[in-house]
């Protein structure tokens, strides 16, 4: 929820294109996850 602007989107093809921009690349390269030992899911496939 912490992406999401406070009056939301104005359409649905700006949400998926920001939802998406999120998990691609916060989310799976930089974000740690304690299940990975801290690191980002990206850094745990290399």
């Amino acid at each position: 929820m912490e992406w999401i602007p406070d009056l939301g989107y104005c359409s649905l093809a700006e949400a998926k294109m920001e939802i998406g921009s999120y998990f691609m690349g916060y989310y799976n390269q930089s974000r740690p996850h304690q299940l990975h030992g801290g690191i980002s899911p990206q850094a745990t496939e290399e």
